[in-house]
């Protein structure tokens, strides 16, 4: 997404802003947009890394982003952060059905709160798009000493906040949000449930870019940023009154950076890339690689209970996938025939078996497309 921000300035290219949806979503861009930068500015938006990688490829000038460990791993150790600003501080919250069937607001941390949703095993939609949120969500998982990809409960939209919140409240599920996004969002019925942990901390920092050929004006606007936009922006509050943003503590530096040889180094040999694929129809989740692994495990052993047990989840749990897909494709997903002598069985519809090859082949597709890129990009691993 690029959106042009016109400033004092004429006759230049565009200052290169790359920033994230979560700041255009909780009203960050907005503001800016309201102000009057003192150069023009181009927006690009996409998530955190996908915005790390541009700036440590020199295709943006400046960088505003919420992942601390990607921001050290992407653009500060390789020696591509020629400034570095802290810039604000939000907060993300655990939020989920009013209801809360898993207990999160009684948590005392948000790994305990993930905890209890893996326990329940209850519903969670994840970003699942390497944005500062999902980083953060990954953290939170690891410290809560799970690993739940691969669990039929949690879902990866591989999408932006506003649209994964809404995933989440048609699955009546779980999510981590950032809460000046969940503010603007007021007609979802998925709420807050557990926001007071210092590990939900959001800060946000800007970043001048080395490869920037706009350095002086890069400098300038970060400056700007701090002098202009950061006050207007601790201006704005959440609904219960608190403030949505805070002031990042500390002042523009110079980043240290590891050795190009040493960060070289750092490269595994068995590196593996990993893209996943999933289909939605009319923006409601449908199919991935879970409900494809329940699928051809009904297709195999024509049975939803010795499929559930190969896929590692329970009946209960097989059931409500496909009660979810049907729901959503508005058809039957499965069709069922009583006992007799020869026992019930489950079988796929013939749309559901065409649905499952095409899903399949599509899959192996895009890991094949995806696996060149990356030997591409990373010559040295192989």
């Amino acid at each position: 997404m690029l959106a042009a921000l016109v400033g004092c300035t004429s006759g230049e290219r565009a200052l290169r802003l790359g920033t994230t949806h979560t700041v255009e979503q909780s009203g960050a861009l907005a503001l800016l947009d309201s102000l009057a930068p003192p150069v023009t500015i181009a927006t690009v938006i996409g998530p955190s890394g996908q915005m790390l990688h541009a700036g440590a490829r020199g295709d943006l000038d400046v960088v505003l982003t919420h992942a601390p460990s990607l921001e050290a791993r992407l653009l500060v150790q390789p020696g591509q952060a020629a400034l570095r600003c802290p810039f604000v501080v939000s907060r993300f919250a655990v939020v989920g059905p009013p209801d809360d069937p898993a207990g999160v607001r009684g948590a005392p941390s948000a790994a305990d709160a993930l905890r209890r949703i893996a326990r329940r095993g209850v519903f969670f939609v994840s970003r699942g798009d390497s944005s500062g949120t999902h980083t953060r969500e990954l953290e939170l998982w690891a410290a809560a000493g799970l690993s739940p990809r691969d669990s039929a409960w949690y879902i990866e939209s591989g999408t932006d906040q506003a649209a994964t919140l809404t995933l989440a409240d048609e699955r009546r599920a779980y999510a981590l949000a950032d809460l000046p996004t969940v503010a603007r969002l007021p007609r979802l019925g998925l709420g807050p449930l557990l926001a007071d942990d210092n590990a939900l901390a959001n800060p946000y920092t800007l970043y001048v870019t080395r490869g920037s050929a706009r350095r002086a004006d890069a400098e300038r606007f970060v400056a700007w940023a701090l002098e202009s936009w950061r006050p207007r922006l601790i201006t704005l509050t959440l609904p219960d009154g608190t403030p949505a943003f805070t002031p990042a503590a500390g002042g523009c530096s110079a980043p240290e950076h590891a050795p190009a040889l040493e960060e070289r180094a750092m490269l595994s040999d068995d590196l593996n890339p990993v893209a996943r694929l999933w289909l939605e129809r009319h923006g409601k989740y449908v199919l991935g690689e879970r409900e494809a692994a329940l699928l051809t495990g009904i297709d195999r052993s024509r049975s939803i209970k010795e499929a559930a047990k190969a896929a590692g989840v329970s009946y209960r749990t097989a059931w409500a996938c496909l009660q979810a897909m049907e729901q959503t494709l508005e058809r039957p997903v499965v069709r069922s025939r009583a006992g007799g002598l020869g026992g019930g069985q489950t079988t796929l519809t013939d749309e559901t078996r065409a649905l499952l090859r095409i899903f399949s082949d599509l899959s192996e597709r895009i890991a094949q497309v995806v696996e060149r890129e990356f030997r591409t990009a990373i010559p040295g691993v192989r």
